[in-house]
C-alpha cells in the first residue's frame, strides 16, 4: 500500500486525498471506527471528561479534575466508600438522554463494510429504529455474539465497550481492569481486521489524540497496526510539523475535521456525483426485478444468459487450462459433444416432467478429473434455455452468501409455469457440498407451486462417491455421467482451434489427419480434451512451462507464495491474503511489492471480493486451474516437503474466520482423497487449535475429530473445548439462544463415553447416557429440520434398547420414544430419510406385520397395572392389523385420558387431538393437556406452536393464531413440513371449501375469505394447471396450514377466469 504522506488539514471537495477516501467509502472499501466525538449533539456533550466531572461533583469526590476517566475509575473505586455500580447507573442515566441527529442518519446510510464503536450509548440503535432499517443492521455487543455471526447481508455494528441497553449483560468499560478483561474481544477484532488487503481502508471518527481516553484506544490500535495505517478525523488535530511527521511515521493520515463536518462533506460529494455513479448492472434487468432485489442477489447469484457478467477468458487461455466460466460458451470456444448433450437434455426433460417430488431434485453431472465437466454443464444450460424459452438458469457462484429469503422473493415474482435451474460448480469442497444440500432443502421448503426447480452440480465422480458414502445419500440424488471422448469430427474441430490459437502447428490437411490418427492410437480411441492438452500443447511440456515460470519469478517471496497457493488450490481452495502474508513473513510494504504487484505471468492470479463485513477477507490468490496446481506440486515437491509445508500453513493460520474455512476444507480434502494417514490429520488439527480455538465452527470440527480418535483423553478434551466456547450466561431453559451444533456434538461425545464405560463402569456409563439423552432432546427440540437431530439420537436409543437391562415398562417407553422420533422426522425432514426408514422398518413396521406376537405382547402389558397404559397404546396398533382383537377406539382413548400423567400417553393424546382440532370437544381437550403438561410444552415446542396456531384458527381467534405463527417463525426460521394439513369442516372429516376473492399484495396472490369477515387471508399456491387469476374475482378455495401460515388452493373447476399474469421476457 502506498502510504498517503499528505494529511488532510483543510478538508474540502477540492482535496484529492479526501475525494480518494470518499470514493473508497462509496465503493464499500472502508471500515468505520466510532468514538465519543460522534455522540456529541447540539444539546448535550458527554465525553469521558464531562462524565467524570458530573459524577465527581455530584458525589463530592476529592479527585483532581484534570485526570482522565480511566485513572478516575481505577483510583476512586479502589476505595471502599465509592460504589462502581452507582457510577455505571449514573452513566446510563446520562447517556440515555442523548438524542440522535442528522449526522447519525447520514452515517448509517453510508455503505461501510462494518461499524466498530467504543461508544456505549444507543444513538445508532435509536436512529436505525426511527429509519425503520432494523433489517439492514446487526448489532453485536460481546465476543460470544461476534463469534456466532455467519454470512449475512446486514451491516455489522460491533460495540466494543459494553452497552447501556443492559449494563449487567454488556458491562461498561472504563477501568484498566475492564480493558484487560476485554482483551480477547480486542484480539478477535484486530485479528479479523488483519485479514483485509491494503485496498480496505480504516477510518477513525470521533476520536482525538487530545482526549486521554481516545488516545489510549488509538495507541492500542496502532500497536497492532503500525504497518497497516489508518485515517483519523480529529477536530483538535495538532498540526505542527513534529506531530504530523510522527503520525506519518506511524502510517496515520490525519483529517482535521469533526464527525459532523466530515459526514456533511461526504453527503455533499455523494449528491454531486450521484448521477455519474451507482448504476445498477443490467444483469437481472430482463427479469423486471426491483433495484433492491438486484442489489441483494448480485453478491452470490448470476443469471446464465447473454447478459452474463464475469471475467473474460481468451480462447488461448481457455485451451491453456484457465478455469472456464459461461463466457467460454457465449464465445463458442468449446467443442460441443452433441450426442452426450442430447442425452442429458432428454433426461432433464424427464426430471422436469416429474414435478410431484417433495424436494427439488439435485442432479449431479459427474465425470473424471479434468474432462471438462464445468464447460459441458455450461453448454448444457445454454442449449436447454435456448431450446426451452420457459426456462431460467442461474449460477450460484458464492454458496456461503446464498440468501434464501431474497431468492424466494425472486422466484415468487416469476410467472406460473417457469422452469428454474440453479447451478454451482464448486461443490467438491466439503463445506460447499453441505451448503448446497442445505440450499436445496430451504428452497424446497418454500413449496413454490407452479414453479419447477432443479439444482445442477458438476463434480468429480470419485468425490461424489465419497459424499454418497459419508452422507448416506443413496436414492436422494440423481447422477449422470458426462464423460465422453471426441468423435472424429469433434477431434478435428478441436485440433483446428488449437492450431488457430498457435498452440500447435498444423500446416496441411494431411498433417491434421496424421495427428488425429496419432491421437486415436496413442489414447486407444479414448482421447478427451484434457489429455490432448497435456500431451501436445507446447510439445508435451505444458507443466514444464509452468515450472519454468515459477523458477523465473524474480524473488523468493513470490516463489514461496506460488508454491503454497498451489498446495491449497490443487483442492480448489483459494489462498487468503492474510494467510499468505503470515507464511511468507515479510512486512506489508515488501508483501505489496513482491507479491501483490508481481506479474503472475497469467498463472498466479489474484481475485478480489466485496466483503460483507470485516470478518471476511477481500483478496484471494489462486492458480490457473486445480489440475495445474496438482501437477506442479507432484512435479516439484516430495511427499516430505508437502507435509512440512502443510504443517507450516496450519501453524501460521491467522486467527480469523477465513482461516477456519481454509483449514476445514483442506483437511476434509485430505480425508476424502486419503492422501495422508489419520495421525497426520490429527496433528494438523492440534496445530491449528492454537490460533483457531476461539472460532465455533473450528471447535465443532475439532471436537468431531477428537471424538473420532476414540480414546478417553481425546473425548474429555472434546468436551472441554466445547464448554470453553459456550456462552456461560445462556441457561438451559433459554435453549433457543444456545448453539444447537455444540449441543449435538456434546451429546454424541457423551454417547461415545457411555459406550466406552459400559462394561467396566456401568454407573458412570449411565451418567454419561443420561447427559447424552438430555442433550439429544434439546437438539431435537431446537433444530427439528436437521437430520443431525435424529440420526445420532436414534443410534443412541437403539443402543440403549439393546444393551441396557430394562424392565418391560422402560423398554416399551423407549420404543415409543423411537416411534415418535421417527414420526417427527418424517414430518419435518426433506433429506436424510434413508436412515429413518431403515429404523422404522426394523422397529415399527416389523412388529405390525406379526399380529400374533403383537397380540400376545398387548395382553401381557394390559395385565400389569404399571404397563397397562402402553398396552392401550399398542392395542391401537393391533386394531390396524387384526379384526379379531379389535377394541373400539373411543374406549381406548377414554381410558388413556385417565392415564395422561404418563408422558408417552400425554404425547400420544396431544398428537391425537391435534388431528381433530376442527372438533370443538377435542380443541378443549387439546388446550387442557397442554395446560397440564409442562414437559410436553418444553419437548414438543415446534408442534405445540403449530397446532396452537391451527386450534386458534378454528376458534376464529386470528390474532392469537398469528402470534403463535410469529413465535414459530422466530424460533424455527428454517423449519419445513412435508405434509399439508387442510382446513376441515367443523365436526367433520370433510375438507372445507371457502368462498372469497383474489387479491394481490407485493406481487403475490392471496385468497381473502368472505366468510370470516376478511380476517382470513391465505397465500395462493399455484400449480402448472393454473393459467390465470383475476384480482377481485369471486372464487372458491381449499385452505391448508403449514409452517409459513395459511395457504389457498384455488378450485379451478368453480371458476371461469380469463386473466393474464405479468409476463417475463426471456433472453
Amino acid at each position: 500500500m502506498s502510504i498517503l504522506n499528505t494529511h488532510i488539514l483543510h478538508p474540502t471537495l477540492n482535496d484529492d486525498n479526501l475525494i480518494s477516501l470518499f470514493k473508497d467509502i462509496y465503493d464499500g472499501k472502508v471500515i468505520l471506527f466510532l468514538g465519543a466525538g460522534t455522540s456529541v449533539t447540539e444539546e448535550k456533550k458527554f465525553l469521558s471528561k464531562e462524565l467524570l466531572e458530573y459524577y465527581r461533583i455530584e458525589n463530592s469526590v476529592p479527585y483532581d479534575a484534570n485526570g482522565d476517566i480511566v485513572d478516575f475509575v481505577d483510583k476512586v473505586f479502589s476505595l471502599p466508600n465509592y460504589d462502581r455500580k452507582d457510577f455505571d447507573t449514573k452513566i446510563v442515566q446520562k447517556l440515555k438522554s442523548l438524542k440522535y441527529e442528522e449526522q447519525h442518519k447520514i452515517m448509517l446510510e453510508i455503505p461501510w463494510i462494518s461499524i466498530i464503536t467504543s461508544n456505549v450509548d444507543l444513538l445508532l440503535e435509536n436512529a436505525i429504529e426511527n429509519m425503520q432499517q432494523e433489517s439492514e443492521f446487526q448489532v453485536v455487543k460481546n465476543a460470544y455474539e461476534l463469534r456466532k455471526i455467519g454470512h449475512s447481508d446486514k451491516t455489522l455494528i460491533v460495540k466494543l465497550h459494553g452497552c447501556i441497553s443492559d449494563a449487567s449483560k454488556y458491562p461498561l468499560l472504563f477501568s484498566t481492569q475492564d480493558f484487560i478483561k476485554n482483551k480477547s474481544f480486542y484480539d478477535l477484532i484486530f485479528n479479523n481486521l488483519k485479514q483485509q488487503s491494503p485496498e480496505i481502508k480504516i477510518l477513525f471518527v470521533g476520536y482525538s489524540f487530545a482526549d486521554e481516553f481516545g488516545k489510549l484506544f488509538l495507541n492500542n490500535f496502532s500497536t497492532n497496526f503500525d504497518e497497516r495505517g489508518y485515517f483519523v478525523a480529529d477536530p483538535f488535530l495538532d498540526t505542527n510539523d513534529f506531530n504530523l511527521g510522527y503520525l506519518q511515521s506511524k502510517n496515520i493520515v490525519g483529517i482535521k475535521s469533526s464527525a459532523k463536518e466530515l459526514f456533511k462533506l461526504y453527503s455533499d460529494w455523494q449528491l454531486k456525483n450521484s448521477t455519474a455513479r451507482g448504476k445498477i448492472s443490467n444483469t437481472f434487468n430482463y427479469l423486471n426485478l426491483s433495484s433492491y432485489l438486484q442489489i441483494k442477489l448480485k453478491p452470490f447469484l448470476r443469471p446464465l444468459n447473454k447478459n452474463y457478467e464475469s471475467k473474460n477468458i481468451t480462447s488461448k487461455n481457455y485451451y491453456l487450462g484457465e478455469e472456464p466460466n459461461y463466457n467460454v460458451i457465449k464465445n463458442n470456444f468449446d467443442v460441443i459433444k452433441q450426442s452426450k448433450l442430447g442425452n442429458v437434455i432428454q433426461k432433464i426433460d424427464e426430471i422436469f416432467a416429474n414435478s410431484s417430488r417433495d424436494i427439488c431434485p439435485m442432479i449431479f453431472l459427474k465425470g473424471s478429473y479434468g474432462t471438462g465437466k464445468t464447460t459441458f454443464t455450461y453448454r448444457f444450460i445454454e442449449s436447454y434455455v435456448q431450446q426451452r424459452p420457459d426456462t431460467l438458469a442461474f449460477e450460484i457462484y458464492d454458496l456461503m452468501r446464498f440468501d434464501e429469503r431474497v431468492v424466494a422473493e425472486m422466484i415468487e415474482s416469476f410467472p406460473v409455469g417457469r422452469k428454474i435451474i440453479f447451478y454451482s460448480s464448486n461443490t467438491e469442497l466439503d463445506l460447499n457440498f453441505k451448503k448446497s444440500r442445505e440450499i436445496q432443502s430451504r428452497i424446497s421448503a418454500n413449496q413454490f407451486q407452479g414453479k419447477n426447480i432443479i439444482f445442477v452440480q458438476s463434480i468429480r465422480e470419485n468425490i461424489l462417491e465419497v459424499y454418497k458414502r459419508k452422507l448416506n445419500l443413496k436414492n436422494e440424488i440423481i447422477e449422470m455421467n458426462i464423460d465422453s471422448v471426441f468423435n472424429d469430427f469433434e477431434l478435428g474441430l478441436f485440433i483446428d482451434r488449437l492450431n488457430t490459437n498457435e498452440l500447435i502447428s498444423i500446416r496441411s490437411e494431411k498433417e491434421k489427419v496424421e495427428l488425429i490418427n496419432e491421437i486415436k492410437i496413442k489414447f486407444n480411441n479414448s482421447a478427451d480434451q484434457f489429455l490432448i492438452l497435456l500431451e501436445y500443447i507446447e510439445k508435451g511440456k505444458h507443466i514444464n512451462s509452468i515450472t519454468d515460470t515459477y523458477r523465473n519469478f524474480e524473488n523468493s517471496a513470490t516463489k514461496l507464495a506460488f508454491v503454497n497457493t498451489c498446495l491449497l488450490y490443487q483442492y480448489g481452495i483459494k489462498m487468503p491474503v492474510a494467510l499468505l502474508k503470515e507464511i511468507i513473513n515479510i512486512s506489508w510494504e515488501q508483501f505489496i511489492e513482491q507479491v501483490i504487484k508481481v506479474d503472475g505471468k497469467g498463472i498466479f492470479i489474484q481475485e478480489t471480493y466485496q466483503p460483507e463485513n470485516f470478518l471476511e477477507t477481500d483478496l484471494y490468490f489462486r492458480i490457473k486451474h486445480p489440475i495445474i496446481a496438482q501437477r506442479f506440486v507432484e512435479k516439484t515437491l516430495s511427499q516430505k516437503d508437502v507435509r512440512k509445508k502443510i504443517d507450516l500453513i496450519c501453524q501460521e493460520l491467522p486467527p480469523n474466520e477465513s482461516s477456519v474455512y481454509v483449514f476445514i476444507n483442506l483437511v476434509k480434502s485430505f480425508i476424502n482423497s486419503q492422501c495422508f494417514d489419520n495421525a497426520f490429520i490429527y496433528r494438523l488439527y492440534d496445530l491449528a487449535y492454537t490460533n483457531l480455538k476461539n472460532f465455533p465452527y473450528f471447535i465443532l470440527n475439532y471436537a468431531s475429530n477428537l471424538k473420532y480418535r476414540g480414546d478417553l483423553q481425546s473425548l474429555y478434551k472434546a468436551l472441554e473445548i466445547i464448554e470453553e466456547n459456550e456462552d456461560s450466561e445462556v441457561s438451559d431453559y433459554n435453549i433457543f439462544y444456545r448453539n444447537s451444533n455444540f449441543i449435538h456434538r456434546k451429546a454424541s461425545i457423551y454417547f461415545e463415553l457411555a459406550k466406552i464405560k459400559f462394561d467396566d463402569d456401568p454407573l458412570l456409563s449411565a451418567e454419561y447416557a443420561i447427559e447424552a439423552e438430555d442433550l439429544f432432546q434439546i437438539k431435537e427440540n431446537m433444530d427439528p429440520q436437521s437430520i443431525h437431530s435424529y440420526r445420532d439420537y436414534l443410534h443412541f436409543l437403539y443402543w440403549k434398547l439393546n444393551r441396557w437391562s430394562l424392565n418391560e415398562e422402560e423398554k416399551i417407553s423407549l420404543e415409543f420414544t423411537i416411534r415418535n422420533l421417527v414420526k417427527k422426522s418424517k414430518e419435518n425432514l426433506l433429506q436424510g430419510l434413508y436412515l429413518i426408514n431403515k429404523v422404522s422398518a426394523l422397529l415399527i413396521d416389523k412388529n405390525l406385520k406379526n399380529s400374533f406376537a403383537l397380540g400376545e405382547r398387548v395382553d401381557k402389558l394390559l395385565g400389569d397395572k404399571e404397563t397397562r397404559p402402553y398396552g392401550l397404546l399398542l392395542q391401537l396398533d393391533l386394531n390396524q392389523v387384526s379384526r379379531n382383537a379389535y377394541i373400539p377406539e373411543d374406549e381406548l382413548i377414554a381410558e388413556l385420558e385417565h392415564n395422561s400423567h404418563v408422558y408417552d400417553v400425554s404425547l400420544f393424546l396431544f398428537n391425537y387431538y391435534s388431528k381433530k382440532l376442527n372438533f370443538y370437544t377435542y380443541r378443549i381437550k387439546f388446550f387442557e393437556i397442554l395446560k397440564d403438561s409442562q414437559s410436553l410444552q418444553k419437548r414438543e415446542s415446534l408442534n405445540v406452536l403449530f397446532y396452537n396456531f391451527i386450534a386458534e384458527s378454528y376458534s376464529f381467534r386470528f390474532k392469537d393464531a398469528i402470534n403463535y405463527l410469529k413465535d414459530l417463525k422466530k424460533f424455527y426460521p428454517g423449519a419445513t413440513r412435508r405434509n399439508r394439513i387442510y382446513w376441515l369442516e367443523s365436526d367433520s372429516e370433510n375438507e372445507r371449501i371457502f368462498e372469497g376473492k383474489i387479491m394481490v399484495r407485493e406481487k403475490n396472490y392471496y385468497f381473502k375469505s368472505i366468510e370470516t369477515g376478511g380476517e382470513l387471508k391465505a397465500k395462493i399456491k399455484l400449480d402448472s394447471g393454473t393459467t390465470s387469476l383475476e384480482v377481485n374475482q369471486t372464487c372458491k378455495a381449499k385452505i391448508y396450514f403449514n409452517y409459513n401460515g395459511y395457504n389457498a388452493v384455488i378450485l379451478q373447476a368453480a371458476l371461469d377466469i380469463k386473466v393474464v399474469l405479468n409476463s417475463v421476457e426471456l433472453v
